[in-house]
């Protein structure tokens, strides 16, 4: 059997808003606006599940203070204050493995928290996105074929899948 080593390097990871990159970031999160699946309550103890269709989420990426990412961020808050029309695009990728949320409807909900100390902080923005066009949640290893293939000779779900 084979090893291989997975790696993951933030410097790979990739957050572009309407074709700008963001730079110097501390971290970034994504968090979506529901579960997938909720369950309903059936009569006599019966149960199923529904599921839920909206594809939303919410993107906050903590950028340096000292960055000039702020000010590209701000001017895009202030353009959408005066013209309501600030429809961002949104591309998040892990180029070492294969997460990646993309969406053409993000918008910024408006300023960060704004603190000063005596150390550098990070300015909190945060982007909602409307709906997902791919939400995809993975590793950094290198699958050799679907989860759901059962002709593989490796299988990546329960036996009872």
């Amino acid at each position: 059997m084979a090893f291989e080593v997975n790696t993951y390097s933030p410097s790979e990871v990739t957050l572009i808003v309407s074709g700008y990159q963001i730079t110097g970031f501390q971290q970034i999160g994504v968090s979506r606006s529901g579960q997938a699946f909720t369950m309903v309550r059936g009569i006599r103890g019966k149960n199923s599940r529904q599921r839920n269709r909206d594809t939303s989420c919410t993107v906050t990426v903590d950028v340096i203070q000292t960055s000039i990412v702020n000010d590209v961020l701000t001017q895009i808050v202030e353009q959408d204050l005066r013209t309501n029309s600030a429809r961002l695009t949104l591309d998040l990728t892990d180029g070492l493995g294969s997460s990646k949320i993309v969406s053409r409807e993000a918008f910024l909900t408006g300023y960060p928290e704004i603190i000063y100390s005596g150390d550098i902080v990070y300015r909190r923005w945060t982007l909602v996105c409307l709906s997902t066009d791919l939400f995809r949640v993975g590793g950094n290893a290198k699958l050799s074929g679907s989860a759901f293939d059962t002709k593989s000779s490796e299988s990546y779900l329960p036996s009872n899948f």
